[in-house]
């Protein structure tokens, strides 16, 4: 996700994730999702932040992550990700809401 924002200000991101279990076909086998914030050294953010994990509640049922970027130096776009890394079974993303 996307989002314009203004000097001095933050943007906040939550959205819904979940991990497939053995049950769908195919267990997720990675590491717990990741909501993250990409670098954007234009804005005073200089790496990539992990902004919120999921926990075991991911497995098989939807749970929210959510975020709030650091205040940024300029006016810009800050670009919000969602981070896995699993080799067999997948993840579900819905419902992102940036403000």
């Amino acid at each position: 996700a996307k989002v314009a924002v203004d000097d001095t200000q933050t943007a906040t991101v939550s959205v819904k994730v979940r991990e497939s279990v053995v049950g769908d076909g195919t267990d997720y086998n990675g590491n717990r999702i990741e909501l993250c914030l990409k670098r954007n050294d234009g804005l005073g953010i200089t790496e990539d932040m992990v902004l919120d994990t999921a926990t075991a509640s991911s497995e098989g049922a939807f749970e929210t992550l959510e975020g709030t970027s650091p205040v940024v130096t300029d006016n810009g776009v800050l670009e919000f990700y969602i981070r896995c890394d699993g080799t067999t079974g997948w993840i579900n993303i819905e419902d992102v809401v940036v403000s």
